[in-house]
């Protein structure tokens, strides 16, 4: 189950928040480029949105911090495509797996599994973050690369 949460939920999150309304400006402004105004609504808008969708959730005390998130994984997509912020979806709910016990609205039946799941879980977080750790330099040294083309 959290193994498929963990690539489920941020697929098909960034393709409603994020690939969804990137696909209504690539319909509109196919040939122009994205004037400034579409490109805030796109940061803004879905954006709050996803910031509402996560209160439930995870709380109130989450609404500033999914907000700057769905701005940062719009810009993602904008200079990316889709799959960047699909890819930091994953990576970031990965990361907040050894925290699950502690989320406020965790169902209290989930709480047994995940402590006798530790392991896999501990090893799925640490291999995320190797993974992530490894991802960093490579998307850096192809964005310096694409850089020094242009």
């Amino acid at each position: 189950m959290l193994i498929f949460a963990t690539w489920h939920n941020p697929v098909w999150e960034e393709l409603v928040f994020r690939g969804i309304p990137l696909a209504f400006l690539l319909l509109v402004y196919r040939k122009t480029p994205f004037p400034t105004g579409a490109i805030w609504f796109y940061l803004l808008i879905p954006s709050i949105v996803f910031a509402i969708y996560h209160v439930p959730g995870h709380g109130m005390g989450t609404l500033l911090e999914s907000f700057l998130i769905g701005i940062l994984w719009a810009l993602a997509a904008l200079r990316w495509g889709l799959i960047a912020p699909i890819i930091l979806h994953i990576f970031a709910d990965a990361m907040q797996v050894p925290t699950l016990a502690k989320m406020k609205n965790m169902p209290l039946a989930e709480i047994p599994w995940l402590v006798n799941h530790s392991g896999v879980l501990n090893t799925v977080w640490s291999l995320s973050i190797l993974l992530l750790l490894l991802l960093l330099p490579i998307l850096f040294l192809l964005g310096w690369r694409k850089s020094k083309r242009l």
